[in-house]
């Protein structure tokens, strides 16, 4: 976490705008599985120790211990990046996330819905990519009560034809 402190700080007295976190979470749910995390884990008081990392693979089933391990990596990576941004007056905080936040709090460790109510970014972008209005709809409904009750704001990103990976 201090390495991610250090590049903000470096960053912000080079006289950059902003700081924007692209991809502030695990590519897929079954990142990171070293020895450090195993750790942590257990701390947290996690059980699936003695078949590791077997116990903790969501294709057997959620250990809500594994998630939060997990979520509060990343979240201390935004809180910290946080803390050094708020230093210096005038320079923006903001990252991409996920859409369907408490789905991808599990699968990729990104509780956006907290960082927005915590106002630990200046401004959150849900990644609202799809060709299907509706789709669209209710994802933004869906986000919308997120910023109502939020420090942060929200602005979607929304990528019209874009779905399943493929450009229509």
């Amino acid at each position: 976490i201090e390495m991610y402190r250090a590049a903000a700080a470096e960053l912000i007295a080079r006289g950059i705008d902003g700081i924007h976190l692209d991809y502030i979470r695990y590519a897929h749910w079954s990142d990171c599985y070293c020895e450090r995390f195993k750790k942590l884990y257990a701390a947290r008081g996690g059980q699936n120790l003695a078949d590791w990392p077997k116990g903790v693979d969501g294709n057997k089933g959620i250990d809500p211990v594994w998630v939060e391990t997990r979520t509060a990596v990343i979240d201390g990576i935004v809180k910290t990046m946080r803390e050094e941004v708020r230093k210096h007056q005038g320079v923006e905080f903001s990252a991409a996330v996920f859409d369907q936040p408490a789905t991808v709090k599990v699968l990729l460790g990104q509780d956006w819905p907290r960082w927005a109510k915590e106002g630990w970014l200046d401004f959150v972008c849900p990644m609202d990519y799809t060709a299907d209005i509706e789709g669209l709809r209710r994802e933004l409904l869906e986000e919308m009560p997120i910023a109502a009750g939020a420090k942060t704001k929200i602005y979607p990103g929304l990528a019209i034809g874009w779905s399943g990976g493929e450009n229509k």
